[in-house]
C-alpha cells in the first residue's frame, strides 16, 4: 500500500478541536457544532490540554469517526481513577496529525528524487498508543501523557531484500486551573527503508504550544482568547551507491483567535468565535543543487457560531458554521530556474447538523446528513442516503 502523505510531526493538534458546551463531548459533537472547539473545555481536546482530564474522571470514549471506515481508523479511550483525586487514561489507536506537503504538480516538479511521501509500502503509523497521568495540586491541575507508535517490515528474498520500520514517539503536559489552559507536545518521529545498498530515511522534532484563558465566571458569559504555535523542522535523507542527498522539510503554524461562550438559559448555549490570525507554512528545501518550494496559507480572519440546544432530557440538537478568509501561496526558488509565485484568494462556508440521544449513561452523538432534511428517509423518497456522516458513542459511569 503506497502512502498518500507525509507522515509528519503532530502539533497545533488544537487547530482540529471543536465546539463543545458540557462535560460530556466527542469528535462527533465537535463536527456537528462547527469544527473548532478551543473555546470551551471539554473531553474531545485532552490531547491538546492534558491538565484538563483530572476534570474527566470515569468515562469511556469511542470514535467510530467516518462512514465506511475501518475499524483501523476507531479509536476507544478509557479514564480510570485512581487513588480518588488522581485520573490515569488510555487511548488505544489515538490519531495523530499527518500535515501535507505540497505534492509533486504543486512543487512543479523541482524536485528529481522520490518524495518521502513514498518513502514507505507496508510499515504505517496507524497504531499508536497514548497514556495519561492527571493528579490535583494546589493551584492548578496538571498531567502528563506519553504517545507511542512502533511498525516495521521484513521481506529478506536475497538480494532484493527490503525492510521498512516507523518511529513516533510524543511527550505531553499541561496545566490547568479555573482560569487557563496550557498545553506542551513534542514530538520525535522518524522512518528508515532499506533495499541492499539504497537507503531512505526521514524524522527531526516537533514542538506544538497551546493556551486558553477564560475570563468570566463559569456558568456566565465568558471571553476566550486563544493562541498556539507549532514548528517541525525534519530532514529526508536518500542514500544510493555512495552517494546521498538531503532535503530540508519544515511546516509552522501558528493560531490567534477570540471567542464568547453564552448561555442563553439552562439549556441552550450560543458561542461566537474570531480567528483572528491563523497562518501555515510547508517549506522543502535542497541544498545541492540549491531549490525550494513554499507553500503558505493565511487566514484573515475566520467566523464561527454553534449553537447547542436540549430538545428533550435525551435529546439534544446542534446547528455549526463556519466561514473563513483565505490566501494560498505557492512560490518555488532555486539556482537554474525562474523564481515562480502564485497567489490565490478565497473563501470557504461550511454548515453542519446534530443529534445526541442518551440512553441512560450511554450517549450517542452523530452528525447528520443534510441531504435527508430534503429528501426524508428511504420509505419516504426512496434514497440510499445515509442518516448520519459520522458517529460517536460514550459511557459515563460518574
Amino acid at each position: 500500500m503506497t502512502r498518500n502523505r507525509l507522515v509528519g510531526v503532530l502539533f497545533l493538534a488544537f487547530l482540529l478541536a471543536a465546539l463543545a458546551s458540557t462535560a460530556f463531548a466527542t469528535e462527533s459533537r465537535v463536527a456537528a457544532l462547527g469544527g473548532r472547539g478551543i473555546w470551551l473545555r471539554d473531553d474531545s481536546n485532552v490531547s491538546y490540554f492534558p491538565g484538563t482530564i483530572v476534570r474527566y474522571n470515569e468515562r469511556a470514549i469511542s470514535e467510530l469517526r467516518f462512514k465506511d471506515a475501518t475499524e483501523d481508523s476507531y479509536t476507544i479511550g478509557v479514564h480510570f481513577p485512581v487513588q480518588e483525586t488522581n485520573v490515569f487514561g488510555v487511548y488505544l489507536n489515538s490519531p495523530i496529525d499527518l500535515p501535507v506537503f505540497p505534492d509533486d504538480e504543486e512543487r512543479g516538479n523541482m524536485f528529481a528524487q522520490v518524495s518521502p511521501t513514498d518513502l514507505l509500502n507496508n510499515a504505517s503509523y496507524e497504531q499508536t498508543l497514548t497514556f495519561y497521568y492527571g493528579m490535583p495540586m494546589s493551584s492548578f491541575d496538571f498531567a502528563v501523557g506519553l504517545t507511542v507508535g512502533l511498525d516495521s517490515y521484513k521481506n529478506d528474498p536475497g538480494s532484493n531484500d527490503v525492510e521498512e520500520s516507523t518511529r513516533y514517539i510524543a511527550v505531553s503536559a499541561g496545566l490547568s486551573n479555573e482560569k487557563m489552559d496550557l498545553g506542551l507536545q513534542i514530538d520525535l518521529p522518524g522512518q528508515k527503508w532499506e533495499s541492499g545498498d539504497n537507503e531512505q530515511t526521514w524524522g527531526g522534532v516537533g514542538l506544538g504550544v497551546a493556551g486558553r484563558f477564560f475570563l468570566g465566571e463559569e456558568g456566565e458569559t465568558r471571553i476566550v482568547p486563544v493562541c498556539g504555535f507549532g514548528y517541525s523542522p525534519t530532514t529526508y535523507e536518500v542514500k544510493s551507491g555512495g552517494n546521498s542527498m538531503e532535503t530540508d522539510l519544515s511546516e509552522m503554524d501558528l493560531l490567534l483567535g477570540v471567542a464568547v461562550n453564552k448561555p442563553i438559559n439552562e439549556k441552550n448555549l450560543i458561542i461566537l468565535g474570531l480567528e483572528l490570525f491563523g497562518y501555515h507554512t510547508a517549506k522543502m528545501e535542497d541544498s545541492d543543487p540549491d531549490l525550494s518550494a513554499t507553500r503558505t496559507v493565511m487566514t484573515l480572519p475566520g467566523f464561527y457560531v454553534g449553537f447547542e440546544s436540549q430538545i428533550q432530557k435525551w435529546l439534544t440538537g446542534r446547528i455549526g458554521a463556519v466561514e473563513r478568509f483565505q490566501s494560498t501561496k505557492y512560490l518555488w526558488e532555486g539556482d537554474g530556474v525562474d523564481d515562480y509565485e502564485i497567489t490565490m484568494r478565497d473563501s470557504d462556508l461550511d454548515i453542519t447538523f446534530g443529534l445526541s440521544m442518551e440512553f441512560k449513561r450511554f450517549v450517542l452523538d452523530a452528525v447528520i446528513n443534510e441531504d435527508l432534511l430534503f429528501d426524508g428517509p428511504n420509505f419516504v423518497s426512496g434514497t440510499t442516503e445515509v442518516m448520519a456522516n459520522r458517529l460517536s458513542v460514550s459511557y459515563l459511569w460518574d
